[in-house]
């Protein structure tokens, strides 16, 4: 196996990519409190959904890197969600109604 130091450079790239965007978030927001300009603080706003993108996907990255276990699944605990029958039962009971245009009981 080949040695490569590509995820390195992709936690390195989001490293640089989250602390410059937040930079910019801080002053873009301060420049709009400060002036009154909805438009610049409106924008901060939206670089900050951009930024919570790259850590979620920083965090996707990281969990990726993590090898399983005995005791975990994919690296990380297993979890079944609860109750394991509610969702069949919901779109069964309820198949037809939305796509027919009748309200929901």
């Amino acid at each position: 196996m080949a040695h490569s130091h590509q995820i390195q450079q992709q936690t390195s790239a989001f490293k640089i990519g989250v602390a410059l965007n937040t930079a910019f978030i801080v002053l873009e927001a301060g420049y709009g409190f400060a002036s009154g300009s909805l438009a610049l603080v409106a924008d901060a706003g939206h670089n900050l959904s951009d930024v919570l993108g790259l850590l979620i996907s920083w965090l996707a990255i990281w969990l990726g890197q993590k090898a399983p276990t005995i005791s975990t699944h994919m690296g990380t605990k297993a979890h079944q969600s609860w109750p394991p029958s509610s969702t069949p039962s919901f779109t069964s009971r309820y198949r037809g109604h939305f796509s027919r245009g009748h309200p929901a009981p």
